[in-house]
């Protein structure tokens, strides 16, 4: 990665700071909350169907990547959204 110059950087810290924000107040507005998971669905069904259309381009297997995949889910834990990891309670069920 490119050394970022200290404008990048306090622009991207500017981001951040408002994008932690915004999530802070959609993790408090339950219905607002509760559509965004559901499109986080579709959106993931989504992305699983243009996977599996770029491993039949590639030659891979569907079926392949369907083993392994199921394989990942039973051997891994959830990983931290980094987009609210930092943020005291977010990710709590509610």
């Amino acid at each position: 990665m490119a050394r970022l110059t200290k404008e990048d950087k306090s622009f991207m810290a500017e981001m951040d700071a408002q994008t932690l924000a915004e999530a802070r107040v959609i993790e408090q507005d339950k219905s607002r909350l509760d559509r965004a998971k559901k499109v986080a669905g579709r959106m993931a069904e989504d992305a699983k169907e243009r996977a599996n259309a770029m491993s039949q381009i590639s030659g891979r297997s569907t079926s392949q990547n369907k083993s392994s995949d199921n394989a990942k889910r039973r051997t891994s834990q959830k990983p931290a959204n980094p987009l609210i990891s930092g943020i005291p309670g977010a990710g709590r069920r509610r």
